[in-house]
């Protein structure tokens, strides 16, 4: 015959104190009185609630043990008490109570004094006591719930207040006096919203806050899992998340705006990396003719006994014969840079904190629109009612999103610090991704191109490329964005194309001023 001691405790302060020690002292005890080997083999579900009835791994291994008859007839688990099993009542604990008798494994229950056998569950007195073992320690644990539940709540109305609680702080922040301030970690956490805003991996950002100064609270080094959390977490610009969705805005200090939250976590932030790790414009370039995607393609030729490399942006739709715009635009890469000191800039009065409202109020509603969906999918309510109420949200979004689009700011330093970048690719990219929302690209025959810079703030910049042949220098106009919208009513036409004048190569060579067009320059290849 041999024992298995089977332990579990809830809370991260029992495991912090004697609770398995003292579990496995008792088992030990209690074998040694009664000359049973007990077994190296300690089944344990540490720091997990029976009431709530969580997946408890060890648990499940221990039954799955005693049905292959790794635990044998005759074999002992030994317990601390039977709501080591289940806190969750009477018929959940005789549930896993039988099927261990049924097998002719027998239970101990240490403090209730309980020996269990499989003639058990036919003996009175047996089932009465663990029937009100079960009852009371599923009573208990409710009303320790209840009063954890009334706490919390009690918190959150203390927090909705603005007033401070006792709670496990973010990394950079400390209590000071009825609120909270920056601590010595907060440096460490500017730095990581650097690094991640300049388009580095939560990798990187590791290894690069592992060789600082900067140190961790709780642990002996970065992993990529504290960076994604901290830099994920709400608290960054004042907000207290609680777990069921809602929260407090302006709670904590803020170390960003939401706006600049937001954008780190999104796509602006993700690197160009492998093959377009040098490619300015990754991401952005759009076919004009069908809307597909546009990749850059180098090729390398000797001109006079040197190598020289030709970069061309091509549509992947034609690649595989669906689009009819068959020809690469070259040195698109020069052609933006040259623009960026033309985007426009935004009105820097209005924006900052109503773009951080809308922000809010637009995650708010994709999130209410998720959970309908998903209540539609599953069938939980009624079809009509909750088609309605998307419908409805829906068309809120779309408002929504109108008004943040027309919000979105575009500051001069912002310009300069991309056209800055302008030597560095990668950066550059990551740079320009948060200015411009996509570049579409239209092939007008010879060598003559269009090409629409769209702005995230909704300015249009238009530019003409065209060359007299393939050795000529590219020459470039750009095009006034509020001039260029009011030309004309053509249906079908770009902006640029409104004006039948403007359209004439002729007129940019011999350089004729067009009302579309308020510069140009000339490149050499």
């Amino acid at each position: 015959m041999t024992a298995y001691s089977y332990i579990r405790f809830s809370t991260a302060a029992q495991q912090e104190g004697d609770s398995v020690n003292r579990q496995i002292a008792a088992s030990r005890d209690w074998c040694k009185q009664r000359g049973i080997e007990l077994s190296d083999k300690t089944y344990e579900d540490l720091g997990v609630s029976a009431y709530r009835d969580k997946k408890r791994v060890d648990l499940t291994e221990m039954l799955e043990a005693v049905e292959l008859g790794t635990i044998k007839a005759g074999d002992y688990i030994i317990l601390e008490n039977l709501d080591r099993l289940s806190r969750a009542g009477i018929d959940k604990t005789q549930e896993i109570i039988k099927s261990i008798l049924r097998h002719g494994v027998k239970i101990v229950s240490l403090q209730d004094g309980l020996e269990l056998d499989s003639s058990s569950v036919n003996d009175l007195v047996d089932v009465i006591r663990i029937a009100l073992s079960a009852d009371l320690a599923h009573k208990e644990s409710l009303k320790k719930s209840e009063r954890v539940s009334a706490a919390k709540r009690a918190q959150r109305e203390q927090a909705k207040q603005g007033k401070a609680i006792n709670k496990r702080l973010p990394y950079w922040l400390e209590r000071e006096g009825n609120g909270y301030q920056f601590n010595d970690g907060v440096d460490a956490v500017r730095l990581m919203i650097q690094l991640r805003t300049d388009g580095l991996g939560f990798h990187k950002i590791a290894i690069q806050l592992n060789a600082s100064e900067h140190k961790p609270r709780w642990a002996d080094h970065w992993s990529d899992t504290t960076i994604r959390n901290i830099l994920s977490s709400p608290a960054l610009y004042g907000r207290y998340q609680f777990r069921d969705g809602d929260g407090v805005d302006d709670y904590y200090p803020a170390l960003v705006s939401y706006a600049e939250f937001k954008a780190f976590q999104s796509a602006y932030t993700a690197s160009a990396g492998g093959q377009e790790h040098h490619n300015h414009l990754f991401g952005l370039v759009r076919c004009g003719a069908c809307g597909a995607a546009m990749s850059k393609k180098v090729s390398k030729r000797k001109v006079a006994g040197a190598l020289k490399h030709y970069k061309g942006w091509i549509c992947t739709k034609m690649l595989s014969g669906a689009c009819a715009q068959k020809l690469p635009i070259m040195d698109l890469d020069t052609l933006v840079i040259k623009a960026v000191k033309r985007l426009k800039v935004s009105d820097a009065k209005k924006v900052s904190r109503e773009a951080n409202q809308l922000d809010r109020e637009i995650d708010s509603k994709k999130a209410r629109l998720d959970e309908i969906t998903q209540e539609l999918v599953s069938g939980g309510g009624a079809v009509g009612i909750l088609s309605a109420a998307a419908s409805a949200i829906e068309q809120q979004l779309k408002e929504l999103m109108a008004q943040r689009k027309e919000s979105v700011r575009t500051s001069k330093d912002e310009i300069q610090a991309l056209y800055e970048l302008r030597d560095d690719p990668e950066r550059f990219n990551i740079a320009l991704r948060r200015v411009v929302d996509q570049i579409k690209v239209f092939h007008k025959g010879s060598s003559t191109w269009h090409v629409a810079i769209h702005q995230r703030n909704g300015h249009l910049i238009s530019v003409a490329a065209f060359r007299k042949s393939q050795r000529s220098p590219w020459e470039y106009m750009f095009g006034n964005t509020a001039e260029t919208v009011a030309i004309g009513s053509k249906t079908g036409l770009e902006p640029w194309e409104k004006d039948e004048e403007s359209m004439n190569p002729e007129h940019w060579e011999t350089g004729i001023t067009n009302p579309d067009y308020e510069h140009k320059e000339v490149c050499e290849d």
